[in-house]
């Protein structure tokens, strides 16, 4: 093989416990022209790149994103949904799939050239800029991260030059599949779309911080709006279980058993008394998580 064409395939990366690169790190050496000729053409995560046959256009957030196939697809929609829940939509500022570089270099494919990457509100939060996001916009973008279990690396989270605007894919297509699976569950859905996601807040509102007390939840059901937004933090939590959801497959807002065993397995876990009590103190591990 020519020393000028490294084929990156993220299932390999993630085999060994690593996740594959991001558009923020290393380059790949060779034009994507010569990569073309020894293989399918690649971006920076290693999924295939430049061929629109792998690629939709889908309504979201009030206007069409282009994005790669399947489980991509239900894993970028959920961004921009919960992107939608934090900060109002700026069309024509969501962008998708682009056959292109990635800036500042003339020969490594961006992540938006396989699909696997998407951009938000790209005016607002320019390439190089920082602190583009309120501090509880912020909150909001990092229980959206947890939530994704790895596979969504945001670029304000670059170690170099930051971009704000900027979410891509970044582990192999287990993992990728692994989450939409759990998208999909949070409304029951099986289809290539994504639910409307739970998990952050709109912006300018705060969680409901109602004290919810489940030490009987073994016995006696807790319901609530604030029992959904514990159920929600939970969720973004190794905690989560397939019992906080209900048997339609929906985060319901009806705490039993289960939700009362995460909710104890999460206050051990950050060392809190286990008292099966949400008060302060446990909302604030669980927001801050």
């Amino acid at each position: 093989m020519d020393e000028g064409y490294v084929y990156i395939d993220p299932n390999a990366f993630e085999a060994q416990g690593l996740h594959a690169l991001s558009d923020e790190q290393l380059q790949l050496p060779g034009p994507p022209a010569i990569q073309g000729l020894m293989g399918p053409a690649t971006s920076q995560n290693g999924y295939e790149a430049n061929n629109r046959t792998l690629i939709n256009t889908v309504a979201v957030v009030g206007g069409k994103v282009s994005m790669r196939k399947g489980d991509a697809t239900v894993v970028l929609c959920y961004v921009l949904e919960s992107m939608a829940k934090i900060e109002k939509p700026k069309w024509p500022g969501i962008w998708g799939y682009a056959e292109r570089t990635i800036r500042g270099s003339s020969t490594t494919l961006s992540n938006h050239a396989s699909g696997t990457a998407v951009d938000w509100n790209a005016p607002d939060h320019w390439l190089g800029e920082i602190n583009t996001f309120t501090s509880t916009e912020l909150s909001n973008i990092r229980i959206m991260l947890r939530f994704c279990d790895g596979v969504i690396r945001w670029g304000g989270d670059y170690s170099g030059r930051k971009d704000e605007m900027h979410f891509e894919i970044v582990k192999g297509t287990a993992a990728l599949a692994a989450l939409a699976r759990k998208i999909r569950a949070l409304d029951g859905s099986t289809e290539n779309n994504s639910p409307n996601p739970p998990q952050p807040q709109p912006q300018g509102t705060e969680y409901n911080m109602d004290e919810i007390d489940l030490r009987n939840a073994n016995t006696t059901e807790v319901k609530g709006r604030h029992v959904d937004n514990l159920q929600g933090l939970l969720l973004a939590t190794p905690c989560a279980n397939d019992g906080l959801l209900a048997s339609s497959g929906r985060c319901d807002g009806i705490a039993g058993p289960k939700t009362r065993a995460a909710l104890g397995d999460f206050q051990s876990r950050v060392g809190l008394d286990v008292d099966y009590i949400v008060g302060p103190k446990t909302w604030k591990a669980l927001i801050e998580y």
